[in-house]
């Protein structure tokens, strides 16, 4: 099983490596949707022979703060429960369809995941040796009108 796990992540490389040559021409891509801004949500450790059980109450913010058509980068911070934080950079890919999330981190570790909608994604990334997966929603803007 941990085999398979990993082949998955070597075919998502693989694919990103193919696909990154192609998206010149899609990085002005109008009809992507803007992901700009802080998505959080809480993520569950992958647990070999147990899934994902949500026991530890890790939360995960992506902040995308950069985007030039389907073509996306900013930073990931996981913060545990006992206030300890890691923040990574990232960058990321829309696919042609606009829902299908490619994500890679300075490491050589890859994620990956769906735009549900324009306020909520799912996301799968590999940090430190750890695979987590879980549901963002776009946080609401901190300017007060």
């Amino acid at each position: 099983m941990k085999v398979a796990g990993y082949l998955g992540f070597l075919l998502i490389g693989i694919m990103l490596i193919c696909g990154c040559t192609m998206l010149s021409d899609r990085k002005n891509d109008a009809n992507a949707a803007d992901l700009t801004g802080n998505w959080t949500g809480v993520v569950s450790e992958f647990l070999e022979g147990n899934g994902y059980p949500n026991v530890r109450g890790e939360s995960m913010t992506m902040n995308i703060d950069t985007q030039d058509g389907q073509v996306f980068s900013g930073t990931l911070e996981f913060a545990n429960r006992s206030g300890g934080t890691r923040t990574t950079g990232f960058q990321g890919a829309l696919d042609e369809r606009h829902y299908l999330l490619i994500l890679v981190l300075p490491d050589g570790t890859n994620g990956g995941g769906e735009l549900i909608g324009p306020e909520e994604m799912v996301v799968f990334v590999e940090q430190d040796g750890r695979h987590y997966s879980g549901n963002l929603v776009r946080s609401a803007g901190t300017d007060e009108e």
